[in-house]
Formats: C-alpha cells, structure tokens, sequence
C-alpha cells in the first residue's frame, strides 16, 4: 500500500519564499508531470478502445484503405513517467500491476475558483482511465515440448486436449529443470529447434502473403487516388475553362466598346480636319491669288525700271550716233570740196598730190568711223543681251525670293490664321490700294518715253535722207547706208523690248 498526499497546486499569491519556495515549484512540477501522464493514457486508451472505422471512411480528401487507418489508430503516444519522482513510484499502478484511487477535494470559497476548477478537470480525465492487468504470453512448458516432439517423432497418437495442457502450465511453470535428464533436454532443445523453424517459415509465408496483399491495396489505393486526382483536374480545368471564357467574353466587350468610342473620336477629329482642311485650302488659294497680283504688280514695276533703263541707254547711243553723223557730215562736205578740185591745172600737181593725200586720210578716217560704227554697235548688242540676262537671272532670283516669303508668311498665316485674319486683310487691302496706284502710276510713265522715242527716230530718219553723198563715188553712198540700217534696227529692237 503505497499513499502521497499531493497538497494541491501552489501558488505565488501566499507569498511563500526560500525553502516553501522550492517545495511549491516540485509540488508544481510534479503535479504536472502526472497530468501529463493522465492524459497521455487516456489518448491511448481511447485510440485503443475506438471501434475500426469502414474502409476509406477516415474522412478528408482521400479515401484511404482499412489498413491505412488501422495503423493511424494503434499509434501509441509515449507516456513521461520518468519526468519526475511521483510518476515513477505510481508507474506499476497505472500500467495495471496493482489497483490506484484518487480522492479529491473541493473547497467552496469563490476566492478558490480558479484552484476547484482546474482539480475538477483534473479528476474528471483521471476518472475516466480503466485499469487493466498486463496480458501474460503462454509459453509452452518442457513436457508439452517433449511430448509434441515425441508425438512427432512416433507419429503417436493425436495430442491431448488444450485443457489439459493449460492445467499442466499452470502446474509445472514453476518446476526445476535439474530434474530432467540429458536425453529429454536434449529432445527438448530439438523439439524447440524445429518449432522454431516452422514458426519462422509460416511467419515468413504469412509475411509474403501480407505484402502481397499490401501491395495490392496499395495498388488499388494509388488507381483511386489517380482517379481521384483525373476527376479533380479535369473539373478544375472546365471550373477555370468556365471562368476564362466568362473573361474573355467581358474583356471583347469591353474592347469593342473601348475601340468603337476611340473609332468615333477619330472620325470626328478626321471631319474636324478636313473641315480646317478646306479653309485653309480656300485661304491659301486666296492668298495665292493676292499674291500673283502682287506680283504681277512688281514686275510691271521692274518693267517700268527697266524701259526706263533702257531709255537712257538709248540716249546715249543717240547721242553718240549724232556725233558719228556730224562727223560723216563734215566728212562728206570736205569730199564734196575735193570732188570740185577733182580737174586740177597741170600747174597744180603739188596740190592734186596734197588733195590725194587728205583723200587718203579721208578714207581712213571713215575706215576707223567704220571700226567705231561696228564696236558702238556690238557693244550696244552685247547690252542689250546683258541686260535681257540680268533681267531674267534677276527674275528668277526675285521669284525665288517671293517663294520663300510666300512659304515663310504661309506658315506664319496657318500659325496665326485664327488671331491674325483681321490685320492680314488690311494688310492687303493697303497693299492692293498701294499697287493700284502704282500701276496707274507706271501706265501714265509707259505712254510719253514710247511716243518720244518714235519722234526722234523718225527725226533721226529724215536727218539722215538729205545727208547722203552723190552718186560718183560708190564706198561713200555705201557707208552711209549701212550705218543707217544699223541705227534704224537696233532702235526697232529696243523700241520692241521697250513696248514688251
């Protein structure tokens, strides 16, 4: 008879300190310990006493096989009883070797509570433990090993009953061996030696047959398992095949409206272009009309600086040419002299030599007048070609340099066309005033140079007429006439280029 007074759970409130210090903590952990091993009992005492479940009933995802849930439940939990001192002298009582009680106390103060309550859940797990004695193994005694071994051997008569045997056990457990002989341990030692052979055969066979029967289940398990995870994937792949195309129905709705208000837009802003399009197309084109009158009115303008240009030049060869005909004048007379001294005396030979020397002289002064003739006349061609070059090289760069400006004031104007229409119309319309003016201005100066110009050349004509030489010598009346013709067709010319 064994007794300990466990004295309840202490605690820090009674302010205990030193030695009752120490005393409380084992008392504490000991208490501990022995609920640890309550528990502990009773876990595997209910793993033990739970009935076997159905095959695959273990519950969860998978449905397991019998076998699989028979070794889940008689895993055993390990129970601490060397943890502490009390455990260990209790070990034999809870295992089944002997017979334990607990008796409880309860305190009914409510300052105590908390103390009764954690007693009662301690009582009531320890109530619920069933004490049962240890199974013992039946080993077979000596005589029933010599008398199987003998029966054996002899193949004798069928064995005895069980009861029998049993009583024999009981009887002879506690028997000397040093009362048996040589030969009969001996029979006894082979007897053992062929049990155990056979038992470890058919403890073999029945282990082939386990795992055979092992790996079937196994099998089997795995092909539902299999199955199991085919039925799963292929209903996750329609739930999410179901989903995606639930999204990709809403997501092409969405796209379509997105890109049907984005097609909308694009065509309001494409009317909206060729709307501004136009505009500008009308008021370039008007531009580009203002702007051929502008310039229309600036090449009358350089027409206008060029005739008059030319009208000097004009002058100056006219005057030249009055030089050239005053010249050919006094030349003339003084040829008309000589042709009267033409019949001199024979007295006056010095003086018909002298007269033939002047007539020499004569000649070449008219050859070099011919010279200077021919120069004032190619130099009068070479001006009027430079200056046809210069005005068209002159043209082109003038127009060159409109294009730029025009280019220039058509990018400023479509920059600024909505902001600055108002200035650019005044603009125009001085600017138009301006070349209006100017154009009447240039009509009032082309009608006096033109109708002078064919006075004097009709003057220059009949100057030239009484002019001409007699008829006795020939080179005289050609030289006239040649540099008649020559004035007469470069002033045509010039007065064509002037009325062009």
């Amino acid at each position: 008879l064994s007794l300990c007074d466990l004295a309840g759970s202490e605690r820090c409130k009674d302010q205990r300190s030193g030695e009752r210090m120490k005393e409380a903590n084992n008392i504490n952990t000991s208490l501990h310990t022995l609920g640890r091993c309550i528990a502990a009992l009773r876990q595997n005492q209910q793993a033990r006493s739970a009935p076997t479940p159905p095959e695959g009933a273990c519950g969860g995802i998978l449905a397991l096989p019998a076998h699989c849930c028979l070794s889940h439940r008689t895993k055993q939990a390990v129970v601490p009883f060397r943890d502490s001192k009390l455990t260990r002298v209790f070990q034999g009582f809870f295992t089944g070797r002997g017979r334990s009680c607990m008796i409880v106390n309860i305190n009914q103060c409510a300052s105590t509570y908390d103390e009764t309550l954690h007693v009662a859940k301690f009582s009531a797990i320890a109530s619920q433990l069933v004490q049962a004695p240890p199974t013992k193994l039946g080993l077979p005694s000596l005589k029933s090993i010599i008398k199987e071994h003998n029966r054996r051997s002899s193949q004798g008569p069928e064995a005895e009953p069980e009861e029998d045997v049993e009583s024999e056990e009981d009887t002879e457990d506690e028997a000397d061996v040093s009362m048996y002989e040589k030969k009969d341990l001996l029979r006894v030692v082979e007897a053992a030696r062929e049990l155990l052979v056979q038992e470890r055969r058919e403890k073999l066979q029945l282990e082939v047959r386990l795992r055979e029967e092992i790996c079937s289940e196994m099998l089997e398990h795995m092909q539902q398992k299999e199955q199991w995870w085919s039925q799963h994937v292929d209903a996750q792949r329609e739930q999410l095949e179901e989903l995606y195309e639930g999204k990709m129905t809403i997501l092409k709705e969405l796209l379509t409206d997105h890109y049907q208000e984005k097609m909308q837009e694009r065509d309001e802003e494409i009317l909206e272009l060729k709307a501004a399009l136009q505009e500008t197309k009308q008021k370039l084109e008007s531009l580009d009309t203002k702007q051929k009158d502008s310039e229309q009115s600036v090449r009358r303008s350089k027409r206008v600086a060029t005739s008059s240009a030319l009208q000097q030049e004009l002058a100056d060869t006219k005057a030249r040419l009055e030089q050239c005909q005053k010249e050919l004048n006094s030349v003339s007379a003084e040829l008309c002299k000589y042709q009267k001294l033409v019949e001199p005396p024979p007295s006056a030979k010095p003086i018909t030599m002298d007269v033939d020397r002047k007539l020499e002289d004569g000649q070449k002064n008219i050859r070099l007048l011919r010279s200077e003739l021919q120069k004032i006349g190619e130099s009068l061609q070479s001006a009027e070609r430079a200056c046809c070059h210069s005005t068209g090289a002159g043209k082109l760069r003038e127009a060159l340099g409109m294009c730029d400006d025009i280019l220039a004031r058509q990018d400023q104007t479509l920059a600024e066309l909505q902001n600055n229409m108002v200035l650019v119309k005044l603009d125009l319309r001085k600017k138009a005033a301006c070349i209006a003016e100017q154009y009447h201005t240039v009509q009032k100066l082309q009608a006096p140079p033109t109708s002078a110009l064919k006075k004097r050349f009709c003057a220059n004509r009949e100057n030239l007429q009484p002019n001409q030489p007699p008829g006795k010598k020939p080179f005289l009346h050609n030289i006239l006439t040649r540099s008649a013709t020559r004035p007469a067709a470069a002033r045509g010319w010039q007065l064509r280029s002037v009325a062009l």
